[in-house]
């Protein structure tokens, strides 16, 4: 996944970045920052105005409809389902570009330990659980995975406790070991840092870093961007920020 200089009135500018094979990059940066039209113009959901958005080497505008669907799922920051499906139904709905595989519908429920749930009504889950089965019905969509596959996630950590999230980041990191590229938006940077292989930081719709997540993440990127001291504590993977709000609403360095 390639893009270079993307352009989107008022909401994009100069975005650049790449997702290879086997790759997990993450967007973070504020709110308004451009990181949900990011992934909405990497998946040809949105038209840049300017610029080069690719497919393995191919324009995303060059892809029917059909042949998007066997390459790319997407994962929304909202959706919405007005009936009532089972679980396993709406799991089933990805498999829709490929037809209907009962088994792989069974595995991705497993993987995500939603078979307990498979015959509960969606409408009647909690938030998170039914953001579980929302990754689930877009993994399935990709099922197993390989390269040449592309996986873009707009907050899939929302609603999520953190035993769920550690797994779902877990099954990320196999799919991703799969050849998968995978291209995801989260506000928490621990646990972005701690799921990519690169983060790309964005502000005002443009990418102003790019790197290793704990190159990147320096105590001054985040206060310059997010407007929050913050104190980098640990070492190698067991580092995390840390912050303090003072009594007064203002953030300090705890």
């Amino acid at each position: 996944m390639h893009l270079d200089s993307v352009q989107v009135d008022g909401r994009l500018s100069d975005v650049s970045l790449d997702v290879g094979p086997g790759e997990i990059v993450v967007l973070v940066g504020p709110n308004g920052s451009g990181k949900s039209t990011t992934l909405a113009v990497a998946a040809g959901e949105l038209a840049a105005d300017s610029g080069v958005v690719s497919l393995e080497g191919r324009p995303v505008a060059e892809f029917s409809a059909r042949e998007l669907s066997l390459v790319r799922a997407l994962l929304p920051q909202n959706h919405a389902i007005g009936f009532d499906f089972s679980v396993e139904d709406v799991v089933a709905l990805g498999r829709i570009p490929r037809g209907h595989d009962g088994a792989i519908v069974s595995q991705v429920l497993d993987a995500l330990a939603l078979s307990v749930l498979r015959k509960r009504g969606y409408l009647t889950l909690s938030g998170g659980e039914q953001q579980r089965v929302q990754l689930a019905r877009v993994l399935a969509q990709l099922w197993p995975g390989d390269a040449g596959s592309f996986l873009l996630l707009d907050e899939p950590g929302n609603h999520l406790d953190l035993n769920h999230a550690l797994q779902s980041w877990s099954l990320l990191r196999q799919l991703s070991a799969r050849g998968v590229a995978v291209l995801a938006a989260m506000h928490d940077v621990n646990q972005a840092a701690r799921l990519a292989d690169r983060l790309v930081v964005l502000r005002d719709g443009k990418s102003i870093a790019s790197g290793d997540p704990w190159e990147v993440l320096t105590e001054a990127l985040v206060e310059e961007v997010f407007g929050v001291q913050g104190r980098l504590l640990g070492e190698g993977d067991e580092r995390a920020f840390v912050w303090r709000i003072a009594p007064s609403g203002g953030p300090l360095i705890g």
